[in-house]
């Protein structure tokens, strides 16, 4: 059955002759409607004062510039405020400062701030400095940061990388005639490594090959050859398909954040802006003055599925149509 609405549950209503263009121009409804249901989207407005209509929804509100996260483990929702590639907000109450930024590393990535210490990554994402948050998809990283590892010369198993951890490769390592593969297992935004070369004498150049998630021939990266007392580090990174090689550490822990933070069970469901849901078709304007006025919402979800925040309707209410 239709939602019956008295007129009187609105606040500071006021006559819009002009179709406004920004939110804080619409009227929300008083109380949330939660019992909308797919199958009766009508919506009955009552007690409506003589000249006061119901208009055609008009406008739009681009560019928007708050958006909601729906992660799992935390409450309701988490608003971030921001435009282009950084946001922030706050979650938990007085515990948790969220930020939402592209990284230096060449991904987007979700952290958190306990207040107490730097942010942490919990989520990353693929896509340009240019891409909207709404495009984002984030997965949580594959796997923990591990303890270094050393390899020397002699190794016998071939020697496997894996995303996240710290490889010294000591001594003579160019003697190592064992496979050394960083192979993409999956199809993750952030998928990089860090391999130095440390020991007192020359060593002759090192490659490490690696086929990448979707498939096809192996790629290799060679890093170059190491001068004597020098150390150098290397960050390898599976990026768009292509296994990619650069100088120098950095890109590991990208800024603005400091570290991961793995199996914290905060996965990302999805990024919702916060914009009126102003889609509707006026069944009645009451423009016979008879005091009543109908909408059927044109948006089927369930009022019931969509999270607190954006759980309402803003209606367009005018002098005229």
């Amino acid at each position: 059955m239709p939602r019956y609405i008295n007129y009187a549950e609105f606040i500071n209503t006021g006559d819009f002759p002009v179709a406004p263009v920004q939110p804080y121009e619409y009227v929300p409804i008083y109380n949330g409607i939660n019992d909308l249901l797919i199958s009766d989207r009508t919506i009955i407005f009552t007690g409506l004062p003589d000249g006061l209509m119901i208009n055609n929804p008009e406008g739009n509100t681009a560019p928007f510039d708050q958006v909601f996260l729906d992660l799992n483990g935390v409450d309701d929702f988490i608003t971030l405020s921001g435009n282009g590639n950084n946001w922030s907000g706050a979650s938990l109450p007085d515990t948790t400062d969220i930020q939402c930024s592209y990284t230096s590393g060449g991904f987007w990535a979700m952290g958190w701030n306990t207040r107490e210490g730097p942010l942490y990554i919990i989520n990353t994402g693929s896509g340009n400095a240019d891409s909207s948050i709404l495009d984002i998809q984030f997965v949580e990283p594959e796997s923990a940061l591990i303890e270094p590892t050393t390899f020397n010369a002699g190794e016998v198993s071939p020697i496997y990388l894996i995303p996240g951890a710290f490889y010294t490769f000591n001594g003579d390592s160019s003697n190592i005639t064992v496979p050394i593969q960083f192979n993409q297992t999956r199809n993750a935004s952030w998928y990089l490594t860090q391999v130095t070369r440390a020991g007192a004498s020359s060593y002759g150049t090192l490659s490490i090959s690696g086929v990448a998630f979707t498939g096809g021939a192996y790629q290799t990266v060679t890093i170059p050859s190491k001068t004597a007392g020098v150390q150098q580090t290397y960050n390898i990174k599976w990026l768009n398909g292509q296994l990619t090689l650069t100088s120098g550490a950095g890109q590991m822990v990208p800024d603005p954040f400091a570290s991961f933070a793995y199996s914290n069970g905060n996965s990302w469901n999805s990024t919702v802006p916060n914009e009126i849901m102003s889609s509707y078709t006026v069944l009645s304007s009451n423009a016979g003055n008879s005091g009543t006025a109908a909408i059927q919402i044109d948006n089927a979800q369930q009022f019931s599925d969509l999270i607190p925040p954006i759980r309402k309707v803003h209606v367009l209410f005018g002098t005229g149509i």
